[in-house]
């Protein structure tokens, strides 16, 4: 019996096969393998063909296990490195001059790698942004859109 889980500062919501036969309750904080790396997600419900069917690009993987006490250090953690980059990417930001916003940012449990959600109204060239991320964070830096910001209303 396959889940459907709710992740990521997004929300993404996928079907994610459980580890052997472990049952899972609703809201249950839970670590799943996504193709973005390892996560934190929460328990909605049991899937069916028909709960898929309702999900917008649905993501996929595995449920590896139930939080455990380590588990929230690193998440803790992974929130604290977090907020530093939000600050460190905002100053980048300004020092560059992009005509961008930063909205967001997500540390994957893993730490494999920080992912930034801005909004632009156009464009933007983030390649220099993103190396001074990189520089700065030594791991895999990823830069999202996620809408665009209109300057009418």
């Amino acid at each position: 019996m396959n889940y459907i889980v709710r992740h990521g500062v997004m929300r993404f919501l996928g079907e994610f096969e459980p580890d052997a036969q472990t049952i899972y309750r609703r809201y249950q904080a839970v670590i799943v393998q996504t193709e973005r790396g390892l996560e934190v997600g929460d328990v909605l419900c049991e899937s069916s063909p028909r709960a898929v069917e309702y999900l917008q690009e649905p993501t996929k993987g595995k449920i590896l296990r139930s939080m455990a006490p380590e588990d929230h250090i690193q998440l803790r953690q992974a929130q604290e490195r977090e907020e530093s980059a939000f600050l460190k990417c905002a100053e980048f930001i300004r020092d560059r001059r992009l005509q961008m916003e930063l909205v967001d940012v997500e540390q994957l449990l893993g730490g494999e790698r920080l992912i930034f959600y801005f909004l632009a109204e156009k464009r933007v060239d983030f390649r220099e942004l993103v190396k001074d991320l990189a520089r700065e964070y030594r791991t895999r830096i990823e830069m999202r859109q996620i809408g665009v910001r209109d300057e009418a209303k």
